[in-house]
């Protein structure tokens, strides 16, 4: 009876410190999510709440006597606190989308943000841009989950490979038949107002070319990857003005 008592104090701390690794754990999770250098960084965050389950279960586990008792307490306290992780992630994933939906982000970048993206798009995507192209626009918008990066820039060359996600290859965009679900979709943002992202392109001849209501040229040449069917990177070089524009969108 004794030996079931301290089970029982020993589960409520499991309960009450793993329910504050948790929290902790998926506030500083949505907090640097926010945080453009380190987005995709920050679920590694996560592992700390995971090392705790382990560490814990096997513990727990010691404190009781017989192979089934052992097996059947371990899946069952790992299952409870692996529940209870969700439960607090799933809070935060509501109050967060509905706090973000309400404020959307929108980031007109200045040079150092737009080196920022520039060295995004060269680390997660093997597109280098090198050191002598021109940037003439770079953005960022978020809105709950979704979000996007544009980056522009006038090349002192013609296309080359180096400007299209590692593995991808530019082909003709009138003769390219996969068009995915969310191509271009940033448009709406850098060239409207779509819920006051006030993303203005500041040159007046590239605005006209990437926000044309018609076609794109006939030459234009596009380079696009899947991340996941939900998001995509690409390329789109429009040769004759020597403009390439990188678009990123997750929705």
């Amino acid at each position: 009876m004794g030996n079931w008592s301290k089970l029982k104090v020993f589960f409520l701390l499991i309960f009450f410190i793993g329910s504050l690794v948790s929290l902790s754990s998926n506030i500083l999770y949505f907090y640097l999510y926010s945080v453009l250098e380190i987005t995709e960084y920050s679920s590694t965050l996560f592992l700390i709440p995971l090392i705790f389950f382990i560490f814990s279960t096997i513990i727990f586990t010691k404190k009781i006597s017989g192979f089934f008792k052992r097996l059947c307490g371990a899946i069952s306290i790992l299952f409870f606190q692996f529940f209870l992780f969700i439960v607090i992630f799933y809070i935060f994933s509501i109050l967060d989308g509905f706090t973000d939906f309400a404020t959307p982000e929108f980031t007109q970048g200045d040079q150092e943000f737009s080196n920022v993206v520039k060295e995004r798009f060269n680390d997660r995507y093997g597109i280098d841009l090198g050191n002598p192209e021109i940037i003439s626009h770079s953005s960022y918008w978020r809105i709950g989950e979704e979000f996007g990066y544009d980056l522009i820039v006038r090349v002192r060359e013609g296309v080359h490979s180096k400007y299209a996600p590692e593995g991808i290859t530019f082909n003709l965009l009138k003769t390219n038949t996969d068009d995915t679900l969310f191509r271009f979709s940033n448009r709406q943002f850098i060239c409207g107002n779509t819920m006051g992202s006030d993303l203005k392109i500041s040159d007046d001849k590239i605005r006209n070319l990437v926000c044309a209501e018609q076609e794109f040229p006939a030459d234009t040449l596009i380079a696009e990857r899947t991340v996941r069917d939900d998001w995509t990177v690409t390329s789109v070089f429009f040769p004759s003005e020597g403009i390439l524009w990188i678009t990123e969108t997750e929705w």
